[in-house]
């Protein structure tokens, strides 16, 4: 199957099994004067909003009627379903152990797992999803369980394609000043999107020596992501930026980079950096009071070619597949 870039799908679960209708309970005018073998009289003024057709709508003697025979049998109950003819979407097609569907980019489909009795378990749950979307700046594939808007899981794999785009956070480029430096780190506060993975990085100018800098990522909070080192064959005596890579998944949220040099060795690496307006950098581990502005930036890797990805009961949001079914 071909695909354009960006994949989406949504996997809803319908269990045909007995579930109660939830209502809004308004008004009622009951008649409560009877002749004998005479019928319960009245009306009863309630609401419904998102509920499935196939819900039951039940009382307190066990008596049920579906959602779909109540409202065909009040036509004067004005009402509004989702589907023409208030007919589910979904249509058992057969038995099958794989299903090939063909997705452009925005599109969407529905698959559900139908169970015909009224009393079913699920312990777990695991199932393979193949695609041959490419590398793309945003996830191609979402998973949305129950089809409740929340993002279950999706593709997380790093691609090998990064941003051309470096975010720098506040810096703005004016008048450098050669910062030199030292086995404290500086660090800059930065606004990053959701990505698998990073490159971060600095402008760094090599004067003298072999001295190993690197790299490390916090988090808003000040707690420690992960780290890299910057590699010593492209440092120069020219300086230029360099970056290494960080393959942690980030959410979309504020991040500090920072690099250092090694307490070993002898040398002398410098950075570029500068006093402004608004400065979002400052020197030591964070989180510090910002008092200057660095060079120092970060660039959000693509998602990698999809490919096959196992789904299985843990999913990424850490909640249970068979405990949400």
């Amino acid at each position: 199957m071909k695909n354009k870039q960006i994949f989406g799908l949504i996997l809803a679960i319908f269990l045909l099994s007995f579930v109660s209708a939830s209502y809004n309970f308004t008004n009622s005018s009951i008649q409560t004067q009877y002749s004998k073998n005479s019928a319960i009289s009245g009306n009863l003024e309630i609401s419904f909003k998102n509920e499935p057709i196939t819900n039951f709508f039940s009382d307190s003697l066990g008596n049920k009627v579906l959602l779909r025979e109540l409202l065909s049998n009040s036509p004067s109950y004005i009402h509004a379903c989702s589907y023409t003819g208030c007919e589910s979407k979904f249509k058992q097609t057969g038995s099958n152990t794989a299903y090939s569907l063909l997705l452009n980019e925005g599109e969407f489909a529905f698959y559900g797992f139908v169970f015909n009795e009224n009393s079913v378990k699920i312990n777990s749950v695991e199932f393979e999803l193949e695609s041959d979307a490419g590398q793309f700046p945003t996830s191609q594939i979402y998973l949305d369980i129950l089809n409740d808007g929340t993002s279950d899981f999706k593709n997380e794999k790093v691609g090998t394609t990064v941003s051309q785009k470096t975010t720098y956070g506040c810096y703005i480029p004016s008048t450098e000043t050669e910062v030199i430096l030292t086995t404290t780190p500086y660090c800059q506060e930065i606004s990053l999107e959701e990505a698998p993975g990073l490159q971060i990085g600095a402008w760094v100018k090599e004067s003298s020596g072999n001295l190993n800098v690197t790299m490390k990522l916090f988090d808003k909070n000040g707690e420690f992501i992960d780290s890299c080192n910057l590699s010593k064959n492209d440092l120069s005596s020219l300086g230029s930026e360099v970056f290494c890579d960080i393959n942690s998944y980030i959410q979309k949220n504020n991040y500090y980079v920072c690099l250092s040099r090694s307490i070993l060795g002898e040398g002398e690496d410098k950075i570029h950096g500068h006093n402004q307006a608004t400065n979002c950098g400052f020197m030591g581990i964070p989180i510090q009071n910002p008092v200057y502005t660095y060079e120092i930036g970060a660039k959000e890797k693509y998602y990698g070619n999809v490919g096959t990805i196992t789904i299985n009961d843990s999913l990424q949001n850490g909640e249970s597949f068979s405990e949400n079914v």
